[in-house]
């Protein structure tokens, strides 16, 4: 290859060797001065060679070069005295990142005795430093060092309320990567947190007047959507929490690292909150649960459908009104193990158990059994498919009748307060002969004697305007309690179980749709109207076919 330095800017010679000069930009004289160009040895005779180096060494000078123009802009702004608690949690993450850092290239070196003593020095000190409030000698030397680290520009008092706050964190992090690789000790795969990921809490914070956070997004989607007040307090809480571990960010900043840091989290995340542990700091809470296994966590399952889909939901609406160009949160999900297969249908040994509870049977009704409720209830959601909250809320005057038949008459009516889940809920729902040999409409006659307008009368709504709301918490205790321990078998486990005993029963599926208010699955369904496309004749020969062999329900019949 023939020499053409000319073509090469930087590239010179110096006797045999090869030189790179590169000139210092104008925006720099005066951090390099007085020097005005770098100039080394690239320590090679070799033109090819050369050519591989020229090129090697200008991208450092270039990132040289930026991070002068950093350091100065840092340095021309007047320094923050103070730190926010998110970016103290976030200074504390990068910093446990880069532990687990520094553990990865010493054992690519060999551990050492050396290493290994300092590791329990250092987990001794963080240790005995956090127990007594924070305050270290060794600890208030590291912030400052972390801080320079870092390249934020913040000067923190010794009388700073963020110097001891970020020095205590800087312990409780130390602890947690002491634990950490002592898992490695032990055999564990413990992969390492990418710091630039943990990082952008530190960014420049977008003006106060120009801020629109994440909260405030979903209170535009909630203007905007008006969904349900139980939809609304359930996303709210799951924003809630999104917030806490994230910060209230601006939500142009969010980015799918936020939304992956969150996913994990609340994989950790325990499904039942003790007082004590919902005071925690949720950092707090899920190093204080590291290794235990006997906590009932968050399912998969629960994070996707839940969690989630909240901010899938708010993000969506924000692409489509214009927010934002496209949904961090795509994509992003929680992959179910082989035990988390979501909600299951009851098998005939848990439908036994449950239609001879003594609450059920009528035998011992405790209050919030809410009367006639704890035996119809579930009955109705088995031979139906019908949703909890569409029979809880039901008048007497739906029970209606046609050519003889006796349906549920399942509409929405804001007058009553009645709601349905969408508009192929709307439909009429035959009455089972089963239920009907059990004494349902016995039951209906002394209620319209007794002068009483609902179906069942002793349930009240909740704080969301539900009647079903406090009823099923009782039930999902009250059956737990009698054995019933497997949380995958809820009170819609009746739904999935009628519509199991639907196919079985070789009932069309566009048919079994209608009855449980599905959409359906074609797009040329959706263009027929539910239920209403079918007689109450077809339903009804459709529904009497659904039965649970081996299911004994005898001891029910007018009681």
């Amino acid at each position: 290859m023939k020499e053409d330095m000319a073509k090469y800017p930087g590239l010179s010679k110096r006797g045999s060797r090869y030189q790179i000069r590169r000139k210092v930009p104008v925006d720099l004289i005066d951090v390099y001065a007085p020097k005005k160009e770098i100039t080394y040895s690239l320590k090679t005779s070799d033109w090819t060679e050369a050519l591989k180096r020229l090129n090697v060494e200008n991208v450092k000078i270039d990132a040289e070069f930026d991070k002068k123009r950093m350091e100065l802009e840092a340095a021309n702004k007047p320094a923050r005295s103070e730190l926010t608690e998110t970016e103290i949690r976030t200074i504390g993450r990068l910093y446990f990142a880069w532990l687990l850092s520094e553990d990865d290239e010493q054992r690519l070196k060999g551990i050492t005795d050396e290493y290994l003593t300092g590791i329990e020095v250092m987990e001794d000190t963080a240790k005995q430093a956090y127990a007594l409030g924070g305050k270290n000698a060794l600890f208030d030397d590291l912030v400052d060092e972390v801080l320079a680290w870092e390249g934020v520009n913040v000067r923190l008092e010794a009388d700073s309320p963020s110097r001891l706050m970020l020095s205590r964190e800087l312990q409780a992090q130390t602890i947690s990567a002491v634990k950490k690789i002592d898992l490695r000790d032990s055999g564990q795969v413990v992969e390492t947190p990418k710091p630039t990921a943990l990082a952008r809490a530190l960014e420049e914070p977008v003006p106060a007047a120009k801020k629109v956070t994440i909260k405030d997004l979903f209170h535009k989607w909630k203007a905007a959507a008006k969904p349900q007040d139980k939809t609304a307090y359930e996303f709210e809480k799951s924003i809630d929490r999104f917030v806490r571990y994230n910060g209230d960010l601006d939500y142009k900043r969010i980015t799918k690292s936020h939304i992956r840091d969150y996913k994990d989290m609340l994989l950790q995340y325990p499904s039942i909150l003790t007082k004590q542990q919902r005071e925690m700091d949720i950092s707090e809470l899920i190093e204080s649960l590291d290794g235990k296994e006997d906590i009932k966590r968050l399912s998969p399952s629960t994070v996707n459908e839940k969690h989630l889909a909240a901010l899938n939901t708010i993000l969506n609406w924000a692409v489509s009104d214009g927010y934002l160009d496209a949904n961090p949160a795509l994509g992003i999900k929680a992959i179910p193990s082989k035990e988390d297969t979501g909600r299951l249908p009851y098998d005939i040994d848990d439908l036994q158990l449950i239609f001879s509870l003594p609450a059920i049977t009528g035998e011992k009704t405790p209050r919030a059994a809410g009367g006639a409720a704890a035996k119809w209830l579930p009955l109705l959601c088995l031979y139906t498919g019908a949703r909890e909250e569409e029979i809880a809320q039901a008048l007497l005057n739906d029970v209606k009748e046609e050519d003889g038949i006796t349906y549920i008459d399942l509409v929405a009516d804001e007058t009553t307060d009645k709601r349905l889940k969408t508009k192929s809920s709307r439909r009429r729902l035959p009455v089972p002969k089963t239920l009907l040999d059990l004494g349902f409409m016995k039951y209906v006659h002394n209620l319209r004697e007794d002068k009483e307008t609902r179906l069942f009368p002793e349930l009240t709504k909740d704080q969301f305007g539900n009647f079903s709301g406090s009823w099923s918490k009782w039930y999902s205790r009250y059956v737990r309690s009698k054995g019933l321990n497997d949380r995958r078998k809820v009170f819609h486990s009746f739904r999935h179980t009628f519509k199991d005993a639907c196919r079985q029963a070789g009932i069309d599926e566009a048919v079994h749709d209608a009855l449980t208010g599905h959409a359906g699955a074609t797009v040329g369904r959706r263009y027929g109207s539910g239920s209403m496309a079918y007689s109450v004749k077809q339903l009804k020969e459709a529904i009497d076919k659904v039965s649970y062999p081996g299911l004994d329900l005898s001891h029910l019949k007018n009681t």
